[in-house]
């Protein structure tokens, strides 16, 4: 005969009742990818909807599962369970914090991206204001004046580098 005993610990479950809803911003033309052009996070990335996503379950470990650990965690906590805490404990606390960190770096570059092209754009219209103004602030007849001046010099330039220079063989022929 064998016996077991168990310790349990009251804990509340956690579940994402949100939508999963992306903010999209295609980059390019076709097809949206929301893997790619998805601007925000949902609940569903950072919280999960399952309580089972874990590596053990065969599942990718998300947030709702995390959530759930770290209750687990201040149940333990509150129960002085250092044992717990300095092995199981540590590990739960390092991939709730590597889950979050990941979705900030995810987001943070992504809004790099968006800040760096913003700039990028506030540039070029600035730029292209400037040459608006320069265009239409010319004076036409000033500039067809000049043109026509350019025109006649160049073609007096070539005209003389012709008698100038030694005639080719074409001009043999």
């Amino acid at each position: 005969k064998s016996t077991f005993s168990f310790s349990t610990i009251e804990q509340q479950m956690i579940t994402y009742n949100g939508d999963n809803n992306k903010i999209s911003m295609v980059k390019l033309n076709g097809a949206t990818d929301p893997a790619s052009d998805g601007v925000n996070l949902t609940g569903l990335d950072l919280y999960g909807e399952d309580i089972f996503d874990n590596a053990l379950s065969g599942n990718t470990h998300s947030g709702s599962a995390m959530l759930n650990e770290l209750l687990t965690v201040h149940a333990k906590i509150n129960a002085c369970d250092a044992h717990w805490l300095s092995s199981d404990g540590i590990t739960v606390s390092d991939t709730a914090h590597e889950t979050v960190v990941m979705a900030e770096t995810k987001i943070g570059s992504k809004q790099q991206l968006y800040t760096s092209v913003k700039e990028m754009l506030e540039k070029q219209d600035t730029n292209i204001t400037n040459d608006i103004t320069n265009v239409s602030g010319a004076d036409v007849a000033q500039l067809a004046t000049k043109l026509m001046e350019l025109t006649t010099l160049y073609n007096m330039a070539l005209s003389l580098g012709g008698r100038i220079l030694p005639q080719s063989l074409a001009d043999y022929l």
